[in-house]
């Protein structure tokens, strides 16, 4: 299948109308022969992405012509993710809330789940302090930052995941609302630079996966970065240790939530009756128990 597409690629220097649509069926059917499980919407984000077309015009058949430059491209990006490299990495960015986040190698992809987490946050307020724990790419804390008057202290440990950070915070020009910090979220020196009661929301999207479950993850999953997928204490450590440690800085009638592995529900709203807060749960897109969240009385 490889040799056949990249035949047609290489032939493929000015084509319009119902050969572009061949090249979308060669791509799709390459794809899938690589195992990517939603072949048709990949190759339709790939070939977006290098021949610069929109949504609208993909619908309509407005394609451009195809050169063999822009083949070419197809061709390496092709070769990527039959290795089983993500396709948000290959394209380097990625929406999330209706805003395009820059993403790459040592930052956790967005995903859809994460923004019920932006949902409620706003269903909360709109305004106020937000601290944005295990940020990543900045995802949350953008997202609010672009939809509401909250401005979040936006915290991420590793180094190459800060780098994309800070670039979303510079190309959704939130700077006056979003401040990165590149710290370990569980630092005490970090933490007691706040003040108590002094925020509003407290989000996170820690670690959550066992290390054992390693070997049962999608291929693409796994070039994720490792600090940013598994914790220990089966997935459960970040929400002990982040609920006991940030809990003095939640304002009354504050709300702290967190994002959650499947089936880990019942034992995270244990954490936080442990930690005298009274649970709520909130289930994703596909019903499955996703956020446990909070109101500090």
């Amino acid at each position: 299948m490889l040799l056949s597409l990249l035949f047609f690629l290489r032939r493929a220097k000015t084509i319009r109308g119902n050969d572009f649509l061949n090249l979308k069926r060669h791509t799709e059917a390459f794809l899938k022969d690589n195992g990517v499980e939603n072949f048709r919407f990949e190759a339709k984000e790939l070939i977006k992405y290098i021949f610069k077309i929109s949504d609208n015009d993909f619908f309509m058949g407005n394609f451009p012509a195809i050169d063999e430059n822009k083949t070419n491209t197809l061709d390496l990006m092709l070769k990527k993710r039959a290795d089983g490299y993500p396709l948000q990495y290959i394209i380097g960015e990625w929406d999330f809330f209706g805003l395009t986040f820059i993403v790459g190698e040592g930052v956790l992809i967005p995903r859809p789940e994460t923004e019920k987490l932006v949902e409620l946050a706003l269903s909360h307020t709109k305004s106020g302090l937000c601290a944005d724990l295990f940020s990543g790419s900045g995802c949350v804390g953008i997202a609010l930052a672009k939809n509401s008057s909250i401005r979040c202290s936006s915290i991420e440990y590793s180094e190459k995941a800060f780098k994309y950070l800070n670039m979303n915070i510079k190309s959704h020009s939130v700077q006056e609302k979003v401040k990165g910090i590149c710290a370990d979220v569980l630092d005490f020196e970090l933490i007691n630079s706040f003040n108590d009661e002094s925020f509003e929301l407290i989000l996170a999207n820690p670690p959550y996966i066992p290390k054992k479950d390693k070997v049962f993850l999608q291929r693409e999953v796994l070039f994720e970065p490792d600090e940013a997928l598994f914790a220990n204490e089966n997935g459960l450590y970040f929400y002990n240790q982040t609920l006991k440690r940030w809990r003095n800085k939640l304002k009354p009638n504050g709300m702290i939530a967190f994002e959650i592995g499947i089936n880990q529900h019942e034992q995270v709203c244990e954490i936080f009756v442990n930690n005298n807060f009274s649970p709520k749960v909130l289930k994703d897109f596909a019903g499955i128990e996703r956020i446990v969240y909070a109101v500090k009385r």
